[in-house]
């Protein structure tokens, strides 16, 4: 069973925060994201799937104003195990 209200308090903290200068974003928002990482219980199985081929990308919440979106990205045991650019905006990631 899983705690979905940690992703959505999460997502709502960090909605709060968008209109914020984007390094008060960073800043503040690494903080919001170490505190949902660490636990484990938020996110339904289905969204840790790999591929054998290459990286998975679950977009789990996109801002209604299309500010921030939450994504989650699994590197399966085959793929590269080194971080990517996947598109050029900032990225705050853990």
């Amino acid at each position: 069973m899983t705690n979905i209200a940690r992703l959505r308090d999460f997502v709502r903290c960090f909605t709060r925060q968008a209109d914020q200068a984007e390094q008060r974003i960073f800043v503040d928002g690494r903080a919001l994201l170490a505190e949902l990482i660490a636990h484990d219980d938020w996110l339904l199985p289905q969204f840790a799937a790999s591929s054998p081929q290459r990286y998975q990308q679950y977009l789990l919440h996109c801002d209604r104003l299309e500010r921030f979106s939450v994504a989650r990205l699994v590197w399966g045991p085959a793929s590269r195990r080194r971080c990517t650019t996947i598109c050029r905006c900032p990225v705050l990631c853990v």
